[in-house]
């Protein structure tokens, strides 16, 4: 602590003891007239004290003491998406300050650019200020570029209407991971897909916000064959089966000789007959399905 002695004019420190002053040291006497001068404290107090002179007596004020660390901030550009990641190129720029006694040395703070794909790169800045002090600060990273993929696996390209198609679809994103994907597997009898062409698409999304898309496409027949093997799938009386088999097999034969004109009566036959068996041997969903087919058959003879 410290006082200034009516007496002399001078400063003295003391610490409190048995009484006022246990131990005292006098530092330079008082000037007259405005200025400034510095005064050390006795002992180890680590602390200065600033006499400015103000007639013949000095008033004391103490300089601030840098009690803090510096700080150290990190800036990322640009900023990562709301799951934390990249998939652009990054850049990040280290900002180190102290307002008291400033930065006295820094290492780490060069601007850096992050080009390559990473699960997570950590940078660090550590700084020490004028009074000694240190603080350190680090930034972790994570960029990834590539889209997920979309890959589907067991498809035969061309079925029969008496096949059954089952496409599975695969969505995947090696590093940061699937946010959404609408792949989905393709499956179930070819007969509920429409003939010819068939095209699936899907989209999917990683966490780095990354797009990717897939498709699949295959192909569905129907044919005289197909068609009776399927009608014998859905009729398990094997009378009437038998009697609509044999009408296909006429059609097949008559198409062979080129007779179009028998191909189109012997598939109406067949027509009426499973119209017939609605609600019968068939049901009301599988009699229209075998007349849409058989219809396709007669398309075809004609073309």
């Amino acid at each position: 602590m410290y006082e200034i002695d009516p007496a002399t004019g001078r400063f003295q420190t003391f610490t409190l003891g048995a009484g006022k002053f246990s131990s005292l040291s006098a530092f330079g006497p008082a000037r007259s007239g405005a200025g400034r001068s510095l005064y050390g404290l006795a002992g180890s107090y680590p602390n200065y004290l600033v006499a400015e002179i103000v007639g013949t007596f000095p008033i004391a004020k103490p300089i601030p003491v840098d009690s803090t660390p510096p700080v150290i901030i990190a800036t990322v550009s640009p900023e990562a998406n709301a799951n934390g990641w990249h998939n652009t190129n990054v850049t990040i720029n280290w900002t180190a300050e102290d307002p008291e006694s400033g930065i006295a040395s820094s290492s780490g703070n060069e601007t850096v650019i992050l080009t390559n794909e990473t699960a997570g790169t950590t940078l660090i800045c550590t700084a020490t200020n004028g009074a000694g002090m240190s603080a350190s600060q680090s930034v972790t990273v994570k960029i990834d570029k590539t889209a997920p993929t979309i890959t589907y696996s067991g498809n035969e390209r061309v079925y029969t209407v008496d096949r059954i198609v089952n496409i599975s679809a695969t969505a995947d994103d090696a590093l940061s991971g699937l946010a959404f994907s609408t792949a989905s597997d393709i499956a179930g009898p070819a007969y509920i897909f429409s003939l010819g062409e068939n095209t699936f698409y899907s989209t999917a999304m990683d966490l780095a916000d990354n797009s990717g898309s897939g498709s699949v496409s295959f192909k569905v027949i129907v044919t005289y064959d197909s068609l009776g093997n399927l009608t014998q799938q859905f009729i398990t009386k094997h009378g009437i089966a038998n009697s609509l088999v044999a009408k296909l097999n006429a059609a097949k034969a008559a198409q062979a000789r080129g007779n179009i004109k028998a191909v189109e009566g012997i598939l109406g036959a067949f027509i009426n007959e499973v119209s017939a068996q609605s609600n019968k041997s068939l049901t009301e969903e599988q009699a229209p399905i075998l007349i849409r087919l058989a219809e396709a058959l007669k398309e075809q003879a004609g073309n």
